[in-house]
Protein backbone atom coordinates (compact mmCIF):
# COMPACT_ATOMS: atom_id res chain seq x y z
CA UNK A 1 0.00 0.00 0.00
CA UNK A 2 1.76 3.03 -0.88
CA UNK A 3 2.35 5.94 1.99
CA UNK A 4 -0.38 8.30 2.43
CA UNK A 5 -1.10 10.76 5.26
CA UNK A 6 -3.62 8.11 6.33
CA UNK A 7 -1.49 5.16 6.42
CA UNK A 8 1.88 6.37 7.15
CA UNK A 9 3.81 6.20 11.08
CA UNK A 10 3.79 9.93 12.10
CA UNK A 11 7.72 10.73 14.40
CA UNK A 12 7.45 8.31 17.25
CA UNK A 13 3.91 7.00 16.37
CA UNK A 14 2.69 4.05 15.14
CA UNK A 15 0.85 3.55 11.95
CA UNK A 16 -2.08 5.73 11.31
CA UNK A 17 -4.07 2.24 10.04
CA UNK A 18 -3.96 1.24 13.39
CA UNK A 19 -5.39 4.12 14.78
CA UNK A 20 -8.48 3.63 12.25
CA UNK A 21 -8.62 0.27 13.41
CA UNK A 22 -8.43 1.21 16.75
CA UNK A 23 -11.54 3.29 16.17
CA UNK A 24 -13.68 0.26 14.46
CA UNK A 25 -15.44 -1.73 16.91
CA UNK A 26 -13.71 -4.65 18.18
CA UNK A 27 -15.48 -8.19 17.95
CA UNK A 28 -17.99 -8.63 20.29
CA UNK A 29 -17.06 -11.98 21.50
CA UNK A 30 -13.62 -9.76 22.42
CA UNK A 31 -15.32 -6.69 23.68
CA UNK A 32 -17.63 -8.40 25.81
CA UNK A 33 -16.35 -11.65 26.86
CA UNK A 34 -14.76 -10.39 30.21
CA UNK A 35 -18.34 -8.84 31.42
CA UNK A 36 -19.72 -11.98 30.28
CA UNK A 37 -18.04 -14.45 32.35
CA UNK A 38 -18.31 -11.84 35.57
CA UNK A 39 -22.19 -11.76 34.53
CA UNK A 40 -22.22 -15.86 34.52
CA UNK A 41 -19.63 -15.93 37.93
CA UNK A 42 -22.20 -14.20 39.61
CA UNK A 43 -25.46 -15.65 38.19
CA UNK A 44 -23.82 -18.76 39.90
CA UNK A 45 -23.10 -17.25 42.75
CA UNK A 46 -26.70 -15.76 42.51
CA UNK A 47 -28.68 -19.41 42.35
CA UNK A 48 -26.11 -20.75 45.23
CA UNK A 49 -27.34 -18.14 47.50
CA UNK A 50 -31.08 -18.51 46.48
CA UNK A 51 -30.55 -22.58 47.05
CA UNK A 52 -29.04 -21.85 50.78
CA UNK A 53 -32.25 -19.69 51.14
CA UNK A 54 -34.52 -22.08 50.06
CA UNK A 55 -33.08 -24.89 52.20
CA UNK A 56 -33.06 -22.61 55.31
CA UNK A 57 -36.79 -21.58 54.84
CA UNK A 58 -37.60 -25.36 54.48
CA UNK A 59 -35.95 -25.85 57.54
CA UNK A 60 -37.78 -23.42 59.33
CA UNK A 61 -35.91 -20.73 60.37
CA UNK A 62 -36.67 -17.34 61.24
CA UNK A 63 -38.75 -16.82 58.04
CA UNK A 64 -39.42 -13.09 56.80
CA UNK A 65 -35.63 -12.24 57.00
CA UNK A 66 -35.30 -15.24 54.54
CA UNK A 67 -37.83 -14.50 52.59
CA UNK A 68 -37.00 -11.11 51.95
CA UNK A 69 -33.49 -11.88 51.20
CA UNK A 70 -34.93 -14.79 48.51
CA UNK A 71 -37.01 -11.84 46.85
CA UNK A 72 -33.55 -9.74 46.72
CA UNK A 73 -31.67 -12.87 45.28
CA UNK A 74 -34.60 -13.07 42.55
CA UNK A 75 -34.33 -9.28 41.96
CA UNK A 76 -30.34 -9.28 41.08
CA UNK A 77 -30.72 -12.47 38.84
CA UNK A 78 -33.57 -10.84 36.90
CA UNK A 79 -30.96 -7.58 36.69
CA UNK A 80 -27.93 -9.97 35.34
CA UNK A 81 -30.31 -11.97 33.48
CA UNK A 82 -31.20 -9.11 31.52
CA UNK A 83 -28.03 -7.64 31.14
CA UNK A 84 -26.64 -11.03 29.68
CA UNK A 85 -29.81 -10.89 27.46
CA UNK A 86 -28.70 -7.21 26.21
CA UNK A 87 -25.01 -8.25 25.94
CA UNK A 88 -26.10 -10.50 23.86
CA UNK A 89 -28.33 -8.53 21.70
CA UNK A 90 -25.46 -5.86 21.07
CA UNK A 91 -23.01 -9.09 19.74
CA UNK A 92 -25.67 -9.48 16.52
CA UNK A 93 -25.58 -5.42 16.31
CA UNK A 94 -21.65 -4.88 16.51
CA UNK A 95 -21.43 -7.38 14.22
CA UNK A 96 -21.07 -5.40 11.30
CA UNK A 97 -18.77 -5.76 8.23
CA UNK A 98 -15.04 -4.60 9.72
CA UNK A 99 -13.48 -4.46 6.11
CA UNK A 100 -16.54 -2.23 5.03
CA UNK A 101 -15.96 -0.34 7.94
CA UNK A 102 -12.19 0.69 7.70
CA UNK A 103 -12.95 1.28 3.76
CA UNK A 104 -15.02 3.42 4.64
CA UNK A 105 -13.63 5.43 7.68
CA UNK A 106 -10.03 5.44 5.49
CA UNK A 107 -12.23 6.66 2.38
CA UNK A 108 -13.44 9.65 4.56
CA UNK A 109 -10.23 10.54 6.40
CA UNK A 110 -8.29 10.27 2.93
CA UNK A 111 -11.38 12.98 1.45
CA UNK A 112 -11.13 15.18 4.30
CA UNK A 113 -8.25 17.95 2.89
CA UNK A 114 -10.62 17.88 -0.17
CA UNK A 115 -13.18 18.70 2.24
CA UNK A 116 -11.47 21.61 3.70
CA UNK A 117 -10.40 22.87 0.46
CA UNK A 118 -13.85 22.60 -1.11
CA UNK A 119 -15.65 24.42 2.08
CA UNK A 120 -13.03 26.61 4.28
CA UNK A 121 -15.25 28.70 6.14
CA UNK A 122 -16.98 25.47 7.72
CA UNK A 123 -13.77 23.83 7.87
CA UNK A 124 -12.46 26.30 9.80
CA UNK A 125 -15.38 26.93 12.18
CA UNK A 126 -15.25 23.00 13.03
CA UNK A 127 -11.69 23.34 13.51
CA UNK A 128 -11.62 25.73 15.94
CA UNK A 129 -14.30 24.40 17.22
CA UNK A 130 -12.76 20.81 17.77
CA UNK A 131 -9.37 22.51 18.61
CA UNK A 132 -9.51 24.56 21.43
CA UNK A 133 -5.93 24.39 22.53
CA UNK A 134 -2.89 25.40 20.35
CA UNK A 135 -2.34 23.19 17.41
CA UNK A 136 1.24 22.33 16.63
CA UNK A 137 2.10 21.76 12.47
CA UNK A 138 4.62 19.93 11.99
CA UNK A 139 6.09 19.58 8.33
CA UNK A 140 5.86 15.48 6.72
CA UNK A 141 7.53 15.78 4.05
CA UNK A 142 9.56 18.13 1.65
CA UNK A 143 9.50 21.57 1.71
CA UNK A 144 6.95 23.36 -1.21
Amino acid sequence: MPASPITSPRDGDEPAENEVARCLLISPATANAGRRAALERELALVDAKQQRLVEAITQGEALPPLVAALRGAEARKAVLLTEREALARFATVASLDRTRMERDLTALAADARGLIGRHPREARRVLQTLLVDQLECVPSGPAQ
